[in-house]
């Protein structure tokens, strides 16, 4: 049955149900209207009805067990489940924990609330969506400063007009703009860069031409059937032979393999950082595969 019992007498209605085998009751408070507000302040009172009737039944009656309602409607004037802000029932994570824990107050030790345990699930995955949230921001807001500093870089390029004056912006602008440490481009030995001394007059800037495939085996580290053309990753062993002796200082690579012109010499264009989260595996690569483009298309101008 459903009784409205006043809190001195609760006692003794819980032992008569309790003698005839009840197992539990279930308590709902008739709040003073006095003592309601619009955001239902009363339910976090410790010593509010509920939370005295808890104590004097568990107390006077040790067997039975207490179901409670966490719940705000008891508490609040306008009678909602809820805080009311512009006509819209608020459930954030603040009030879920507000009401949880006034909650966990009033439980005894014989019945598991559902509501309450739903309630933190609710709270939990809204965590989630909270941190769900603020990371596509981020990524947004990488991509975004990502793609203003490639746009910059293909000014850059569009800007020289020969190659010396790419390899020389290379390590200064370009490395600045990126926000990175080091940058190597470097092409493969190719039949056409030594006809007509193409080599000494077209590629002054280029100390010297690395072996056949070295491109290849540079990207996959000697893993057979390796076809990305764009690795991002740790800087691995044998990174020496791009970048000399800074390669100790470095921590992290982004490398493109280039094909450039109709008898596509090989070429690898590589920028490496000190820091080690500035290249991983999770991030994009179309940003730099169009920079890598871009590249191939400007020194295939100057090579012809």
């Amino acid at each position: 049955g459903i009784y409205r019992i006043p809190l001195k007498e609760i006692s003794n209605y819980v032992k008569k149900a309790q003698n005839i085998g009840i197992p539990a009751i279930a308590l709902f408070p008739e709040t003073d209207p006095n003592l309601k507000d619009d955001i239902g302040s009363e339910a976090l009172n410790n010593n509010n009805l509920i939370c005295e009737a808890t104590r004097l039944i568990k107390n006077n009656c040790k067997s039975i067990g207490i179901i409670t309602d966490v719940a705000l409607d008891p508490y609040t004037n306008h009678g909602h489940d809820g805080i009311i802000e512009k006509d819209e029932i608020l459930n954030d994570e603040i009030l879920l924990s507000a009401l949880i824990e006034a909650g966990d107050k009033n439980l005894g030790s014989k019945i598991v609330d559902l509501r309450s345990i739903a309630m933190q699930k609710m709270d939990g995955e809204l965590k989630k969506l909270k941190r769900s949230n603020q990371q596509v921001i981020a990524t947004a807001y990488e991509n975004l400063v990502g793609m203003k500093q490639v746009h910059h870089v293909v000014l850059k390029l569009l800007e020289k007009t020969s190659f010396d004056e790419l390899i020389t912006i290379l390590n200064t602008e370009v490395c600045d703009i990126l926000k990175v440490d080091c940058i190597k481009l470097a092409l493969e030995t190719h039949s056409s860069l030594k006809k007509s001394g193409k080599n000494v007059s077209n590629f002054p800037a280029l100390s010297d031409l690395y072996p056949t495939n070295f491109v290849d085996t540079y990207i996959s580290q000697g893993k057979n059937n390796y076809t990305d053309a764009i690795v991002l990753r740790p800087t691995p062993k044998g990174s020496e032979q791009l970048y000399g002796k800074m390669s100790k200082h470095l921590k992290s690579e982004g490398c493109i393999k280039l094909k450039i012109g109709n008898e596509k010499i090989i070429g690898i264009l590589a920028i490496a950082s000190k820091e080690k989260e500035k290249f991983t595996a999770q991030q994009g690569v179309e940003l730099l595969k169009f920079m890598g483009n871009v590249f191939e298309r400007r020194i295939s101008h100057w090579l012809n």
